[in-house]
């Protein structure tokens, strides 16, 4: 007889909502409507960035791929809280946990690289106004 535990962790059980059941048709049509104004708001901000030839710039191109990686970041936890939410179901495997954490934290990181390399952005167009434009135009390259 040993005395070595052999479980194996294969999926959790989500207890977030177990004692809302009356209020989950309410906050399933609150999140699917927050998530929906959400990823349209950000598609439309990176259409109009890609479409208008005036806001082809550093700072709007920063902004349409924050606008995009927005929309990578909500898509990777909301589906799964919506499923939960109408589907009562309310386990997740091991594997789905981890990447859906895997996921949203590289994407989380994307998004404050991308603000530090805007922040770089403003920082030297602030400090070198005149020089910007030379610096910052794919003909330096």
């Amino acid at each position: 007889m040993s005395g070595n535990n052999q479980t194996i962790v294969t999926e959790f059980i989500l207890l977030a909502f177990g004692n809302l059941h009356q209020f989950r048709i309410l906050l399933f049509m609150a999140v699917l409507l927050i998530y929906m104004t959400c990823v349209s708001g950000n598609i439309i901000i990176y259409l109009l960035i890609k479409l208008d030839a005036s806001l082809h710039t550093p700072m709007y191109y920063f902004i349409s791929v924050f606008a995009i990686l927005e929309i990578i970041f909500v898509s990777t936890i909301v589906p799964k809280l919506l499923d939960i939410l109408i589907a009562h179901g309310n386990r997740i495997s091991f594997a789905a946990c981890f990447l859906q954490l895997f996921c949203a934290v590289i994407a989380g990181e994307a998004e404050c690289f991308l603000l530090t390399v805007m922040a770089f952005d403003r920082h030297l167009a602030i400090t070198n106004p005149l020089n910007y434009l030379r610096i910052m135009s794919q003909a330096a390259y």
